[in-house]
């Protein structure tokens, strides 16, 4: 999947939120850090993710792109998704 820049099915208001929210995790020592939308923009079948890329913008993932990490592990305390 190619990645896009363009981003007509967020709000300004969700796009700030999210970037702030992965800017946190990037804060944190977590850049590779990705939110699921639950939302499938690229129509190939699977939920997509957003993550920041390397400019600080936000970025459309497609969930082959993405591995889910294990928070329930003890001392833990990443994100629950992050670029594969």
């Amino acid at each position: 999947m190619n990645t896009t820049t363009e981003h007509d099915w967020l709000t300004p208001e969700m796009e700030e939120a999210l970037t702030q929210s992965l800017q946190t995790w990037v804060d944190l020592g977590y850049g590779n850090a990705v939110i699921p939308i639950y939302h499938d923009v690229d129509e190939d079948g699977l939920t997509d993710y957003v993550g920041l890329n390397s400019f600080g913008k936000i970025e459309l993932l497609s969930a082959t792109q993405v591995e889910a990490v294990d928070e329930t592990q003890p001392g833990y305390e990443g994100p629950a998704w992050v670029r594969a």
